[in-house]
């Protein structure tokens, strides 16, 4: 593999699969709640404020594939400001709290360089579609991070302050559990 070949990513096992949002790499939110998966927080904070039972069912799940399907569940109402203006900000965030807390994520991501990193899978929004057409925002959500860590090293940004800046664009109390967070 040459060192401007893409890095591509799907399943927990692959070589970068610590990449997936299915790697049993546990994440703590910034409540102090440790979730196995950052697929756990991902899919579950699409119900905050509309069905805080089934955000918790989500988060209490086994599996990172059980808290996927619970979250695809459209017999529960997701906040109505989700994909508009949450959605990418909360990817953001558990992504950035995964590399920030275990140093192989961080290791293994500096090590990429500058190449190009896809989850190759079916899905066209946060993948590449399986044939490198889709929208693949979780790669690049990984390559905005290494970009920080890149900048970090020569200009003193670091992850928290980037963590800080991603969840001030979160509507107010939206990772507080402890405080009502209401859909607009």
């Amino acid at each position: 593999m040459k060192t401007t070949d893409p890095i591509h990513f799907y399943g927990p096992a692959d070589p970068h699969g610590v990449f997936s949002n299915f790697h049993k790499t546990a994440v703590t939110m910034p409540d102090g709640t440790k979730l196995l998966t950052t697929e756990h927080p991902f899919q579950a904070y699409k119900f905050r404020g509309t069905d805080e039972a089934h955000l918790d069912a989500i988060l209490a799940a086994p599996t990172p594939g059980i808290a996927a399907r619970l979250g695809r569940d459209t017999t529960h109402p997701i906040r109505s400001d989700w994909d508009t203006e949450i959605r990418d900000d909360m990817m953001r965030v558990v992504v950035t709290l995964k590399v920030q807390q275990h140093w192989h994520v961080r290791d293994l991501l500096a090590k990429t360089g500058y190449r190009y990193i896809a989850e190759h899978g079916k899905d066209r929004y946060w993948g590449d579609g399986n044939d490198g057409t889709g929208d693949n925002r979780l790669g690049q959500i990984f390559m905005e991070i290494r970009e920080v860590m890149h900048v970090g090293m020569y200009v003193g940004m670091f992850l928290d302050a980037y963590l800080d800046l991603v969840i001030n664009r979160l509507p107010p109390n939206f990772l507080d559990r402890t405080k009502p967070c209401p859909v607009e």
